[in-house]
């Protein structure tokens, strides 16, 4: 993020949201969140207190700099609390909204026997790495519209294999995947959908990013990072049929794809 606002022009900043997140470790809490869809009781509560200190920074900084546009990332319940206060921001100043592990997670080509995304088809515009096919709710439900109005284009969504919190998996207890978002290559693979988004800086212009800075040292290394993903990484294809493999998912910061071998 760090070099994209360098290039775009812009000066940077990136703010962690401080407010009591509530672990859904223990039972009951896992039991209130599950029961009230994470709207309720003391896990609803925490969302709730992110919620609004997201949207007092977010008007405290439209005051003072109104043009500033923003970088939003989620992770678990985090991804709550951004998916909801996100709904108070102004469209046109928010580049691009990362979502991890999403609770609310909404697919609907994940659905039914022969889910759509399974064929490569129907396949949500915000669905960057979903590589079950069947994914298509997040285990505290779907949040619907799961786009916030006028941010079509500008959302991103997760969601790891073995990842029960953002539905991929079925399993309660089957949540390995869902403590793997934390790496270096997850935020560079933002960064690059974010540097095809974000317009060259506006005078006075700030970019604010949720999402953890990169080192000092990672710096002048991450133009030479590029990695290929597919959409899924299972396709169904029976006799005489078709499917269409998307591998859109790639990047390379820094750099354009131009061909796929």
């Amino acid at each position: 993020m760090v070099k994209i606002a360098k290039r775009r022009g812009y000066s940077y900043r990136v703010t962690d949201l401080d407010y009591p997140a509530v672990s859904v470790s223990s039972p009951l809490n896992a039991l209130g969140a599950k029961i009230g869809s994470g709207k309720a009781f003391a896990f609803g509560r925490s969302v709730e207190t992110g919620v609004n200190n997201l949207k007092r920074y977010y008007q405290k900084i439209k005051k003072s700099c109104p043009s500033t546009k923003w970088v939003l990332g989620g992770y678990s319940q985090g991804a709550l609390v951004v998916s909801r206060a996100v709904e108070s921001f102004a469209a046109s100043n928010v580049v691009y909204v990362g979502l991890f592990g999403d609770p609310w997670t909404n697919l609907p080509e994940g659905k039914g026997l022969l889910p759509k995304a399974c064929y490569g088809k129907n396949l949500s515009s915000y669905r960057v790495y979903v590589p079950n096919c069947a994914t298509h709710t997040g285990s505290l439900g779907a949040k619907n519209p799961y786009v916030a109005y006028g941010l079509t284009g500008k959302y991103g969504l997760w969601c790891n294999k073995n990842d029960y919190i953002c539905g991929s998996s079925r399993r309660l207890l089957d949540n390995a995947g869902h403590t793997k978002y934390a790496q270096k290559s997850e935020f560079i693979w933002m960064a690059s959908i974010v540097e095809k988004l974000l317009p060259n800086r506006a005078s006075g212009s700030t970019m604010r990013a949720a999402s953890p800075e990169l080192d000092e040292d990672d710096v002048d290394e991450i133009d030479d990072i590029f990695e290929a993903h597919f959409t899924t990484e299972l396709y169904n294809i029976g006799m005489a049929g078709t499917v269409t493999i998307d591998a859109s998912p790639s990047f390379s910061l820094g750099h354009e794809i131009v061909e796929y071998q």
